[in-house]
């Protein structure tokens, strides 16, 4: 049988276009997912973890007993050696007319995707250029809005107080939490139609990209600025500067 994610992906792009259906099935999907999510948050909630540390120590780690340090590393070797031979498989595929009947090692597939032609200048022949080159520029796009809007963010629930921050943190780790399938399914339908219509654009990509990584980049800022201690920012306030140039002066070299 089937899984919900996949069922949602075939309603929506399949022969079936229902996206009704689509619908129904990511609402069930996002029940789970969130019901997972708003556990760990319950389970976590009040919960400090600190160091208390004096003098530093030497650097020498502490040794595990022999009978936590055996099953321990057995299965870490064991998930590293099944993940290299996953890739390596990947790889091996590239290179083989067809993969599991003709294993005659082949440059054939990279050729027909990522050929070129110096003819008259050079030409892009490859079948897949047109797809690399479409992935590299809203990648180039996408990854420093994430890291701007995520900044910022992180800068907001570090460094400011103001009614219902927990609730504006929790919504936005929320798309750790909701499926990527129920993403995209949501921006299709959400801009499907004006007046903000970007169904079958690259804004579309560019705005999922953002949501879904933007977690990445809010925690990442949370913790960097977490080390920072706020009387650099009170200082800098003091001294004339405003929230502008405080972030821009003081936090973003930090």
């Amino acid at each position: 049988g089937g899984v919900l994610s996949t069922e949602i992906f075939f309603a929506v792009v399949g022969a079936q276009n229902d996206p009704a259906r689509a619908a129904v099935l990511a609402t069930v999907l996002l029940i789970f997912t969130l019901s997972a999510f708003l556990a760990q948050r319950f389970w976590l909630a009040g919960r400090n973890f600190a160091t208390v540390t004096g003098k530093g120590d030497g650097g020498r780690h502490a040794m595990l007993p022999a009978r936590v340090a055996a099953p321990v590393i057995g299965i870490v070797l064991f998930w590293g050696a099944f993940t290299i031979a996953v890739y390596a498989l990947i790889l091996f595929g590239g290179f083989v007319r067809v993969w599991g009947l003709d294993h005659s090692l082949t440059f054939e597939h990279y050729q027909r995707a990522f050929g070129v032609a110096l003819d008259g200048g050079l030409r892009w022949t490859g079948v897949a250029w047109n797809s690399f080159w479409t992935t590299m520029r809203i990648a180039l796009l996408a990854a420093p809005l994430t890291a701007a809007v995520g900044l910022l963010t992180a800068w907001l629930i570090v460094r400011q107080r103001f009614p219902g921050r927990a609730v504006f943190e929790f919504a936005l780790m929320m798309s750790f939490a909701i499926p990527g399938t129920v993403i995209g399914i949501s921006y299709i339908m959400a801009f499907n139609l004006p007046p903000v219509q970007m169904t079958g654009t690259a804004a579309i990509l560019i705005a999922c990209f953002v949501f879904r990584n933007m977690p990445v980049g809010v925690r990442g800022g949370v913790a960097a600025m977490a080390q920072l201690d706020g009387s650099l920012d009170e200082a800098s306030l003091t001294l004339g500067a405003g929230s502008g140039r405080t972030m821009r002066k003081v936090i973003l070299p930090l």
